[in-house]
């Protein structure tokens, strides 16, 4: 009867011990799934290797050269000028529109102005300017 009592307590442990098992790599299976960085991160730490970890928030040092090239195509954007018209075409703006552009260029627009001559009034600063 010992012997038996000894097959079932060998029996339950190793029941015991495939159940942990099994949880155990459940956990690591849904953590990996979770965290994929962590893959590489436990297969370097198991082989002892060093990966260099690229930091996204660390600053980009630009050149002299790199820094007037981006200012020089910023200002050929801010004065793309097409033909004799602006790439916006202000005849389709609203008299609201046109009124709000005026008054961001600190000019005031005439009260008793109509849209037609609203429109050619930016029209001629925007020559002006341009």
């Amino acid at each position: 009867m010992a012997l038996q009592l000894n097959k079932s307590a060998r029996g339950r442990n190793l029941k015991v011990a495939a159940g942990t098992g099994a949880v155990v790599l459940g956990a690591g299976y849904l953590l990996i799934s979770t965290f994929p960085h962590l893959k590489t991160s436990i297969y370097n730490y198991l082989t002892n290797t060093q990966e260099e970890a690229s930091d996204d928030n660390e600053p980009i040092e630009l050149s002299r050269s790199d820094v007037q090239q981006a200012e020089k195509e910023e200002e050929a954007l801010s004065q793309t000028v097409v033909g004799d018209s602006s790439l916006v075409d202000i005849n389709e703006w609203s008299q609201d529109n046109l009124k709000h552009w005026l008054s961001q260029k600190e000019i005031s627009p005439p009260p008793d102005a109509t849209r037609d001559g609203l429109i050619s009034y930016v029209k001629s600063i925007q020559e002006k300017s341009g």
